[in-house]
């Protein structure tokens, strides 16, 4: 699952870090961060839920795709906020891509970030 939610845009010195807090984590960096994502695992047969990642961003619309490695991801589940709407068909369009390749590479051969293999 993943959700947004808007956040009072701050910048604060952190004096045990020495470092400014309030800037976006995803995209461009010297952006003061007006947005906080979360994506969390639910479980499919067990009753369980795990934030996975928090990111802080600008202007969410701008995030074009991101990645968690070392899942497999079966099932995304969000609510029909434009922006969220918007993630959705970005990854369908991704996924049609990737298809694409797969059907350019011809039988039996498989290519993946331009790499053919069989």
């Amino acid at each position: 699952m993943f959700d947004e939610m808007s956040i009072n845009p701050q910048v604060h010195y952190e004096a045990n870090s020495d470092t400014l807090k309030g800037f976006a984590t995803i995209g461009t960096q010297n952006n003061i961060a007006d947005h906080a994502l979360t994506f969390m695992v639910k479980g499919i047969k067990k009753n369980y839920k795990q934030p996975v990642t928090n990111y802080f961003t600008q202007n969410l619309n701008k995030i074009d795709k991101k990645k968690i490695t070392g899942l497999r991801v079966v099932a995304t589940v969000c609510d029909q906020r434009a922006v969220n709407v918007g993630a959705i068909e970005s990854l369908i369009q991704d996924t049609k891509a990737i298809i694409h390749q797969l059907h350019k590479c011809g039988p039996g051969k498989r290519n993946h970030g331009g790499v053919s293999y069989e």
